[in-house]
């Protein structure tokens, strides 16, 4: 366990392991890992003030599964080569990225970008700015887009559901490449609306919403 005091932060770079992030005291950041064939693990859990930073060099089939107890308004920074990561109900700004795995984010506040080459992104109950990508799986987004803020979903292989909450008021920027359709299923001030792209405002255009599709469907609700 590392004590921290204001602007804890913390910071992952897993080779192989899952990734999982849980709301605990508020003068605390506790690591708790699981190794599958430690002795190929090249292995830390270090601080540097109130930062901790976990860095797990895996190799010969060998795994890193990482639990990290967090206070609540913790700044992260989270990447695993191959693994699952896991956020949530953290209320603050933030960075994911695995090479192939899934991604959920629940309940959390903030600026967050997230992205995986492959895997699908559930990222639901959330407030703020978002940044969500996949190389090859579904973007599935529940919350409420923060006023002035700049958001993208993206996915070259799959679907993006964006399930706006509250009361919607964002600039809508939505296209497929290739095959797929886009529905937009909330009132709109229309500017453009083909089966692959919409371009339109839903309220007052508050926020900004950009979707890109390769291969697969958009729906905005």
């Amino acid at each position: 366990m590392f004590g921290v005091g204001s602007n804890p932060a913390v910071n992952t770079d897993i080779g192989n392991g899952d990734v999982e992030l849980i709301h605990g005291p508020a003068d605390s950041i506790t690591v708790t890992a699981e190794l599958r064939k430690p002795e190929s693990i090249e292995y830390s859990a270090t601080r540097d003030g109130n930062t901790i930073t976990v860095i797990a060099k895996t190799k010969n089939n060998s795994r890193a599964d990482e639990t990290i107890t967090v206070p609540a308004d913790t700044t992260f920074s989270l990447s695993t080569g191959s693994g699952d990561v896991d956020v949530p109900a953290v209320n603050a700004s933030g960075s994911v990225n695995s090479g192939s795995g899934s991604l959920t984010l629940v309940n959390t506040g903030g600026d967050v970008t997230r992205s995986t080459g492959s895997g699908d992104v559930d990222a639901r109950d959330l407030e703020g700015s978002f940044g969500l990508s996949s190389g090859s799986g579904d973007v599935d987004f529940k919350g409420e887009l923060a006023q002035g803020s700049e958001n993208k979903f993206s996915s070259g292989s799959g679907s993006v559901t964006a399930q706006l909450t509250g009361t919607p008021s964002v600039d809508l920027d939505l296209e497929i490449e290739q095959e797929g359709k886009v529905r937009v299923e909330l009132s709109a001030t229309v500017v453009e609306n083909t089966e692959h792209r919409f371009a339109g405002t839903v309220g007052a255009g508050d926020a900004a919403l950009t979707v890109r599709v390769g291969d697969g469907d958009i729906v905005v609700e």
